[in-house]
């Protein structure tokens, strides 16, 4: 049976790199997440780490040696971040960046200064870009956006399988009979390629199902979002207003919701154009944004109607409507060149609510109310507690 030499697995682990760092940007195109940039850089980095491994082979003893070997070290470390800042993309910030940075620097620098002692840098580089791995495969866990389990767990597994054989080689290193570094034929070596010939394909498989997901969360995004205003639409209101009804049933919270409406919207359309039309909407989602808080829930549902959701009482949605209405009196003159008021409608959750849709429905009701009553007001939805609420802007 045929044996490979370390220096053609080398070469085949070198071949295996350079055809992901090319065949990723052709997969994935030109219009792509910041994280996949990063994963693309990462594959690249890897093929002009190990093009250094091998010119390092061929040049033992040379005066390019040194630079050549510190060069390999600081993209070993820019590899690491790069794949750091592509998972800070998919899974929202992760913990250790500071120790991830510390151990890349520590690294090469730890690697430069102890180039005179062929054992200590080489024991010093495995233990520092072991400890890195590590980091990287806790920073697959605990995520802090929604995501797929199964390509975390393979990316986990693969930084922790190469950061024990490094450390299992320093130790074959360091107790070992017989002197062994990055170019030595020996099984260990033999065994570390291997082991990152197959951490590269399945690495390679993993980036590419995270990017999958990412692509499939932007498209759903899209579909629960309201393109001119960025708000989300009557469906994406609806699924989050349905975890926000529950929080509040749970914990005895109040929960009121505030529909809204333009008023006379028709006529900018007509007089102004759509263009003003969008920019009177656009104006408007974002002072209802500004003055809600960040656990609010705005969106757009349709048209001219927008909808608050809060958790607060009615006092807290009518002090609300009246910063919106001071905010939208002081900004629409110069910014639209006219006035904009808007109907209001508001309704407070009760036991009587069964749903998201039932509360809804009061503060339509309220809302339409407002609307017949002369418009440019907030009515409240009867019951709110005991009494029906009417308030005047």
């Amino acid at each position: 049976m045929p044996v490979l030499d370390l220096a053609s697995l080398g070469l085949l682990t070198l071949c295996n790199f350079i055809a992901m760092a090319l065949v990723l940007p052709l997969a994935m195109g030109r219009h792509i997440s910041p994280a996949a940039r990063h994963v693309q850089r990462f594959f690249l980095l890897q093929a002009v780490t190990w093009t250094g491994m091998l010119l390092l082979s061929r040049l033992r003893g040379s005066p390019w040696e040194p630079a050549l070997a510190i060069g390999t070290t600081v993209t070993i470390a820019l590899g690491q971040i790069t794949l750091s800042r592509a998972l800070a993309q998919w899974l929202g910030p992760r913990p250790g960046q500071r120790w991830l940075l510390l151990c890349c620097l520590a690294g090469p620098l730890g690697f430069a200064l102890l180039w005179p002692y062929p054992l200590q840098r080489f024991l010093w580089f495995s233990v520092v870009q072991g400890l890195g791995l590590m980091v990287l495969a806790r920073m697959c866990l605990t995520p802090g956006k929604e995501c797929a389990a199964n390509w975390r767990w393979v990316l986990c597994g693969c930084a922790l399988a190469v950061a024990l054989a490094l450390w299992a080689r320093a130790a074959l290193a360091w107790l070992g009979p017989t002197p062994l570094n990055y170019t030595s034929a020996a099984p260990a070596n033999h065994a570390f390629i291997i082991l990152c010939n197959l951490c590269c394909t399945l690495m390679l498989v993993a980036v590419l199902v995270a990017w999958r997901d990412e692509t499939n969360q932007q498209l759903r995004e899209l579909a629960l979002t309201d393109p001119l205003t960025g708000l989300p639409n009557r469906r994406g209101f609806e699924e989050r207003a349905r975890s926000m009804l529950s929080h509040a049933r749970r914990n005895a919270l109040p929960l009121t919701v505030l529909m809204m409406d333009l008023d006379h919207f028709k006529q900018v359309n007509d007089v102004h154009g759509h263009e003003a039309g969008d920019q009177t909407l656009r104006l408007f989602s974002q002072l209802l944004q500004q003055h809600g808080r960040g656990s609010d829930l705005a969106a757009r549902l349709g048209g001219e109607e927008f909808c608050l959701l809060l958790h607060g009482d009615a006092a807290a949605g009518q002090s609300l409507d009246q910063r919106l209405r001071t905010a939208l009196r002081a900004a629409t003159p110069s910014r639209l060149g006219r006035a904009l008021d808007y109907s209001a409608g508001l309704a407070e959750l009760h036991t009587g609510d069964a749903d998201v849709s039932s509360l809804l429905a009061r503060a339509d009701a309220a809302l339409y109310a407002a609307k017949a009553g002369g418009r440019g007001q907030l009515r409240g939805a009867a019951p709110i507690t005991t009494q029906s609420l009417a308030f005047s802007a």
